[in-house]
This record gives C-alpha cells, sequence and structure tokens, in this order.
C-alpha cells in the first residue's frame, strides 16, 4: 500500500516538512515492487523524472503508463536517494507495483499494550507476525483520535521493529526524547502509519 507523505510524517524520515511524496506503507511478497527491490518506508519522490506530489498523483501517474513499459523512481531511504527501474506487467496499476492500496495507539500515549500471544494472533489474524497488542485506549487522546483502537498490532516505533513490550516500552522512552513517535500499525489487514506527540522527558 501507498499513502501521502504528511507534514506530520516527513521529519521521522529526514524530510523538510513540506516534503510531498508518496510513502510506501506495504509491499506485498512477490509484487513488481517487491522484486525490484523497494521496501516499506521506502518515500517514492520521483516518476520518471517527474516530482510526486502524493499517492494519488503517483497512483494516476501509473495509470498512464503503457503495459509493460520501464519506470524509472527515485526513492528516499535512510536519507537518501536512491534509484529504481521497475518493468510493469500488462495491466500498470498501483496495485500491482505495492501488492494493494490501503488507505495510531496508548498514560499520555493514551494506550496499554501487551505481548503478542499465539491466541491473540489467532483472535485477531495476525498470525506469523510480530509486535505487541493495544489493549485499551483512553477515549478522546491522540492515539483514539488517530486511529488507534483495541486489537489494533504495533509492528514499529520510528521505524524500529518492537517485538514485544519491553522493546516497544524502549522504544518509547527513546522517542520521548525526539517529541515524538511514528508508530507502524495494523488495524487488521490495514497498514497505517500514526504520528503521536510527545512530551520530551
Amino acid at each position: 500500500g501507498i499513502e501521502d507523505l504528511t507534514d506530520e510524517t516527513a521529519p521521522f524520515f529526514g524530510l523538510k516538512k513540506n516534503a510531498k511524496g508518496a510513502l510506501i506503507s506495504e509491499v506485498k511478497e512477490d509484487s513488481v515492487a517487491e522484486k525490484a527491490g523497494l521496501k516499506h518506508n521506502d518515500v517514492i519522490i520521483e516518476l520518471n523524472g517527474e516530482p510526486v506530489e502524493s499517492s494519488a498523483a503517483f497512483r494516476n501517474q501509473v495509470a498512464m503508463l503503457k503495459p509493460g513499459s520501464r519506470i524509472n523512481l527515485v526513492v528516499w531511504r535512510d536519507k537518501k536517494r536512491k534509484a529504481f527501474t521497475i518493468k510493469l506487467g500488462k495491466r500498470p496499476s498501483t496495485e500491482e507495483l505495492t501488492g494493494n492500496l490501503s488507505p495510531g495507539t496508548l498514560d499520555e500515549l493514551g494506550f496499554t499494550v501487551q505481548d503478542l500471544t499465539d491466541e491473540l494472533a489467532e483472535r485477531y489474524g495476525y498470525e506469523g507476525q510480530s509486535g505487541v497488542i493495544v489493549r485499551e485506549v483512553e477515549s478522546g487522546s491522540q492515539a483514539a483520535q488517530k486511529g488507534i483502537a483495541p486489537g489494533a498490532l504495533i509492528k514499529e516505533v520510528n521505524q524500529q521493529e518492537v517485538r514485544n513490550t519491553g522493546e516497544f516500552n524502549e522504544a518509547i522512552k527513546k522517542a520521548r526524547k525526539e517529541g515524538g513517535a511514528l508508530l507502524f500499525v495494523k488495524r487488521g489487514r490495514i497498514p497505517i502509519f500514526v504520528p503521536l506527540k510527545l512530551s520530551k522527558k
């Protein structure tokens, strides 16, 4: 899936607040994008030399291309520009590119988490995945307003994988020093990025 880069998420990738681009939230296995080497957390900033303004613009740009054409992408990864060439299949679409299109979560955080057990993974459909599960969400908190709900799976904090509550708490502690955290969350099958403001401690 891809989504818009926003003023809130751009700084977490080392980009200016008003930077434009399409943020890759998920790359499906065996998709054209995966085979070309694109990854989750990449920001697509250029397509065939043209700047990518948003995820919608990127979808339109891809839809205009002829099947079988090669496209040159420039992505922002690890605070550097990287170039990729992708050959489109019979029907060019961003669905084909990234696999699917899909359009956050905890005291100050406003939510609590627990380790992902086999039982919880089965209940929520997260078998074979890692992360921490959201237990309770305080209504009216920034987390609740940004889409974090009980049963959501938090997979990353500031692009670092969190596999248990210990790693999650450690990552949040680090994030407090920065004044914010960008969470990568799955709500069922939908991957979303959730920026949270944290007071520095």
